[in-house]
């Protein structure tokens, strides 16, 4: 089966484990199509504890150096590009569950 994709694609998880095994330890958004991206973490209060400006980068699950609390953390995610010729821009707002 071929698909074809009209526009910028994101994937991303709903949880990750920031325990050093190896197994989802970082917070990462998959992309087809990004030219710009950005994201940033905020906890249940607002406040930014983490942003980074690169789709291969992520969230280590550390706040100052610390893992954070088990919680839901909201993203908001920046990401314009280009498939298929066509141009498109998404701005997503959303939550992850750090589990320790």
């Amino acid at each position: 089966v071929i698909t074809t994709i009209d526009a910028p694609t994101l994937f991303i998880p709903n949880a990750f484990t920031p325990n050093s095994d190896g197994l989802n330890d970082i917070f990462k958004v998959a992309s087809i199509g990004s030219d710009e991206f950005s994201a940033s973490i905020f906890n249940r209060w607002g406040e930014l504890i983490y942003e980074w400006n690169d789709v291969n980068g992520g969230w280590n699950g550390a706040i100052n150096n610390s893992i954070a609390q088990e919680d839901v953390y909201v993203y908001k995610i920046n990401m314009k590009g280009q498939c298929e010729g066509k141009k498109g821009a998404k701005y997503i707002l959303g939550s992850i569950s750090l589990i320790k």
